[in-house]
């Protein structure tokens, strides 16, 4: 058994993987000196920190001639492999990843040509290390390393990239292990061995069956206890054990008398065996279909069914939900219309299926069955309106049920005429005092529904309802309609309805589970779940748990929740983030209309009719967007939101449905690229005043007090002015004619990008996934996967990259046509009403900040000649420099009109340390401090050292920004804020700079012995591949 690796991905698909020193240490043994005193670090670092996995574990059988069968020079062993992986590839799929991109010539059996360029197979053959260490094996060793292991070469973050074998990104996902099979890099096969080191039950086991048979009979005493009537026998033969546990022939002999369990026997406990080994205080319980490449300590022992931890309501289905309307055109208010409550021909039968769908074999939330089991977002849909048919009698237990369920649905009826003016009396709608909660009805349908030139009725409305206000309104329809024998006592009801509240409280991202409602519920008291002849034993209380469970996920995921909706637009607000503000639709649609009249008003968007919005959807490929508004402030202002991520489909012969934002991927990568190239050429590019991150403003600033060094400025530093300014409507006045000249005179039509696939596997959020993506870059240049895998590491911690060997190609005429479609023929929808974008660019789209960066840069090249990158001119609204003139200049130009790019500068919100005066108007300066706001952080104005400007949170709460999870919230906040300092703390130590050479000093005497070892984000950080200084540390 080979050493563990820090890698948790790689472990997890590969048991045995070793790195490749220990490998050849471990099968070679003394034959050969892997590493000797001349041997250069390169292949040294090759060796110790590249890993492998042996597929077939049968190299041993290849270590006779290492070293000697060295006549062929490494080129041709790597040729001699491909044409042998080429062959096997057309047998057996997923191929090795030495063989992409080669394929066989026709009708010349032998050559092959090829396709793709495999920049993984180029660069291990431009190793030095790898010739090196091909020497020292031999062609023999080596040909069996590159065609049947899978070796992973060491970058940067702990990440790796994988070089030869079946690609990981192929491979089934390791926690499922009923998928392995041999023909793939599967974990080794659990042996009894191994069962005896893990589980000490199986040793007893194992002892009894080697003696013999034996026979065990559960006395009637004990069947009672455990709640089954009869006994049975179980004969265990020496072989068949030993074939039970390797997995291989799960077969048992099973002479038992009929047990008759009455309806708490579950179809899905049918399904198992129930075996009585030395314990007598438990009956271990083993699924046949899951014994196959199992570990007896990883055997469900719930049985296949989620815990109650494990049962999240579906809280976002009731986030931004649109508005359902009567006929007449009011609004609907209680449970949707499709609600089974609410059907014509509502009958107990099709009310009972819907709350215990589990009792009649129907799919639900609790059974475990991954090839049947929907979606949690198709299982909130189907709970909500059932088409399934189940030919399962009523259960025994239910019937008693019956009428409880008879006299909900007879109460719901009655609820109809009463639920608008409970509504207005829980969360009513108020103007200067006028309207009280006691008014009419019509009353509050007439002054909201009522349309006037001036939107001051509604700004003078009590907007949202309160987290009180909601919850008294749900709790009264809950006491309306649910019989009070549901609850079983009044301390069983205050915890549901407590539960209620805590929900209606909750923040936009945070989870509430089954097992929180259920805290200190108690269902004794619920006579509903006994049944009367039963005896009080596990089986029993479990049926009834059950049963429990199954009644409460109703009344949350199909009543509490579908209620809300209805009635309610849920929403957050830009002012407190994450806290979740409460609308009632009728108001919710006035504040929309006006939202609706403002963007025509500003003259951004222009309502077409369904005439032209077909001409320019035919014109472009992008389709439309939709449009939230999201409220601003409590003067009943919105901002709208557009939605350019939601996937549509133009037309039912459309594929796969896509959004505007992934079609635009290609054009986002093509301007990255450029942007890159721009950014290289600082003194051409019209992005040098650009800064994209925090990392970039400190360089500038570091360059800027460098270059203020080399002035002469040693001592006393020369005065600093500083101003910025604020354009208004930022995306919004973009000229669309210019920001496309603009485009066109960086992407050239005959230009050529080539598209590079990759996929990255990674953990996030406990689960192992494996992302596709590709890259661009310029179709005249070779591809170089891992140059680019070895930059985007620092983005992926312990991650493993694999070169898919797979390109296309674009040309810039495309990138242009795509770009004008998404500029000039922008469509928004608003309900059934369509609008062009007739000004700027689209906010919300992932290539709204490069065509601004380049706008805005392009400004400054016309508007600006006079401002150098020398000067700290920092993207476009901020300028700091020694010369006051200058600093004036930039001020004065900037609050100038600009037809040619429609720049207007908000006066009131420019800032100087000096004083100044801009058309006879002064500007704001700063006073009674040092330190300039910028973009969230504080400069200051002597020293240029900077800080984060916490005074923009003075007046927002913090608890809105938080997202609390209930299960082990103290360690998760704890973890998260470890992760925030490591972050800062790698950022700082991997600048390289000598400055650092004291800290890194102490850090490499502390940490080795620290707890803080175990961080590995720091451990890439100081270990010799980012800094010198730790050449000789080891971890």
């Amino acid at each position: 058994m080979y050493s563990r690796f820090k890698n948790n991905i790689l472990c997890a698909y590969y048991p045995n993987i070793a790195t490749l020193y220990e490998f050849l240490t471990a099968h070679c043994g003394n034959q050969i000196e892997l590493i000797q005193e001349e041997d250069q670090d390169d292949y040294i670092n090759l060796l110790k920190t590249s890993l492998i996995n042996d597929t077939e574990r049968s190299f041993s059988r290849y270590c006779y001639q290492l070293g000697r069968d060295t006549n062929d020079n490494f080129e041709e062993v790597l040729n001699e492999v491909i044409k042998v992986l080429v062959k096997e590839s057309e047998r057996e799929k997923p191929p090795n990843i030495l063989s992409l991109g080669f394929n066989e010539i026709r009708y010349r059996p032998g050559e092959l040509q090829t396709e793709y360029e495999n920049t993984c197979l180029h660069y291990i053959r431009r190793l030095p290390a790898m010739k090196l260490l091909y020497s020292r094996l031999g062609k023999t060793a080596m040909r069996y390393l590159l065609k049947s292991t899978s070796i992973f070469l060491s970058f940067p973050n702990n990440s790796y990239l994988q070089v030869t074998g079946i690609a990981i990104s192929e491979l089934p996902n390791p926690k499922d292990h009923t998928h392995w099979t041999s023909s793939q890099e599967a974990p080794e096969k659990i042996s009894s061995h191994k069962i005896l080191e893990r589980t000490s039950s199986v040793v007893t086991l194992i002892e009894e069956a080697m003696q013999g048979t034996f026979e065990r009979t559960l006395s009637e005493e004990t069947l009672i206890e455990e709640g089954i009537q009869g006994t049975f026998e179980r004969t265990l033969s020496n072989e068949t054990l030993v074939e039970e546990l390797n997995g291989e022939n799960y077969q048992s002999e099973v002479v038992s008398k009929k047990r008759t369990l009455d309806d708490s026997d579950s179809q899905s406990e049918k399904n198992f065996k129930a075996t009585k080994y030395n314990n007598n205080d438990s009956i271990r319980t083993f699924q046949k279909s899951n014994m196959i490449h199992t570990d007896f300590s990883e055997v469900n022992s719930t049985g296949g069914k989620r815990k109650p931890s494990d049962l999240i309501f579906n809280r976002p289905k009731m986030f931004f939900c649109s508005t359902t309307c009567n006929f007449d055109g009011s609004v609907w208010i209680g449970l949707p219309k499709h609600h089974i409550l609410n059907t014509t021909k509502v009958s107990t039968d099709d009310v009972i299926r819907h709350i215990f769908p589990k009792q009649f074999g129907l799919c639900n939330v609790f059974d475990i069955n991954n090839n049947e089991q929907p979606s949690e977002q198709s299982l909130f849909s189907l709970y909500q309106n059932r088409t399934e048919n189940s030919n399962a009698d009523i259960p025994h237990r239910l019937v008693q049920v019956l009428p409880m369920i008879n006299k909900m649905i007879s109460r719901h009826k009655k609820l109809r005429y009463i639920i608008l003016p409970m509504l207005n009396r829980y969360c009513p709608v108020k103007t200067q005092g006028e309207l009280s909660a006691s008014s009419a009805d019509k009353q509050t349908q007439d002054k909201l529904s009522s349309s006037t030139d001036d939107d001051s009725s509604i700004q003078n409305l009590n907007f949202h309802s309160n987290i009180f206000q909601v919850t008294t309104f749900v709790r009264a329809v809950l006491n309306n309609v649910i019989p009070e024998e549901f609850w079983g006592c009044d301390d069983n009801k205050r915890i549901i309805l407590k539960a209620i509240e805590n929900f209606i409280a909750l923040r936009r991202y945070e989870v509430f589970s089954l097992h929180d409602v259920l805290k200190k519920f108690k269902t004794k008291p619920c006579k509903w779940l006994v049944v009367e002849g039963n005896k009080n034993n596990k089986i029993e209380a479990d049926k009834r748990t059950e049963l429990l469970y199954e009644f409460i996920w109703w009344i949350f995921d199909c009543f509490v929740i579908p209620l809300l909706k209805t009635t309610f637009y849920i929403t957050t607000n830009s002012t407190y983030k994450h806290r979740l503000f409460y609308y009632r639709h009728d108001v919710w649609l006035r504040i929309a209309k006006c939202g609706e009249e403002s963007l025509s008003l500003k003259g951004i968007y222009k309502e077409i009719s369904p005439e032209v919005e077909k001409e320019f959807l035919d014109k472009s490929i992008l389709g439309y967007s939709t449009v939230r508004f999201l409220p601003k402030d409590s003067n009943g202002t919105v901002r709208p939101i557009i939605n350019l991520s939601r996937a549509q489909k133009m037309s039912e012969e459309d594929g796969q449905a896509q959004s505007v934002n992934t079609i635009l991927r290609d054009a986002f990568q093509v301007l990255t690229f450029e942007k890159d190239k721009q950014l290289l050429d600082k003194e051409s590019s019209i992005l040098s005043g650009s800064v994209f991150g925090f990392d970039e403003i400190y360089e500038r600033l570091k360059d800027f007090k460098r270059k203020l060094a080399e002035n002469g400025y040693t001592g006393i530093r020369p005065r600093l002015y500083f101003a910025k300014v604020d354009v208004q409507g930022c995306f919004e006045s973009i000229n669309q004619d210019q920001v496309l000249e603009i485009v066109k005179d960086i992407i050239e039509e005959d230009a050529k990008y080539a598209i590079h696939k990759y996929d990255v596997v990674y953990r996030k959020a406990g689960a192992v996934r494996a992302f596709h993506d590709h890259y661009i870059d310029s179709g005249d240049d070779a591809p170089d996967f891992p140059n680019f895998a070895r930059e985007s590491a620092l983005k992926f911690q312990s991650s493993v990259f694999v070169d898919r060997v797979k390109e296309s190609y674009i040309d810039g005429e495309y990138i242009i046509k795509l770009l004008e479609s998404h500029i000039k023929y922008n469509l928004v929808k608003i309900g059934n009403k369509s609008y062009r974008q007739q000004e700027g660019i689209p906010q919300g789209s992932i290539v709204s900040s490069l065509l601004c960066s380049f706008y805005f840069g392009a400004m400054e090249r016309d508007v600006f000649p006079f401002v150098k990158h020398d000067d700290g001119v920092s993207k476009y609204i901020d300028f700091k420099g020694t010369d006051k003139n200058k600093v004036e200049r930039f001020l004065i130009a900037m609050h100038e009109e600009h037809p040619k790019y429609k720049c207007i500068v908000k006066s009131d919100k420019s800032l100087t340390n000096f004083d100044a005066i801009i058309n006879g108007k002064p500007i704001k300066k700063l006073s009674n401090t040092f330190d300039f706001p910028w973009c969230g952080i504080l400069i200051d104005t002597f020293t240029l050292n900077c800080k984060v400007d916490y005074m923009r949170y003075s007046t927002a709460h913090i608890s809105d920004s938080l997202t609390i999870k209930t299960r082990n919230s103290k360690e998760t906040l704890k973890q998260k804020m470890n992760e925030l300092g490591m972050h800062a703390f790698h950022r700082i130590l991997t600048r390289k700079q000598t400055s650092y050479k004291q800290l890194l000093e102490y850090l490499k005497s502390k940490i080795h012995n620290s707890p803080i070892k175990r961080v590995k984000l720091l451990q890439s950080t100081i270990d010799r591949n980012n800094s010198k200084i730790f050449e000789n540390l080891r971890y």
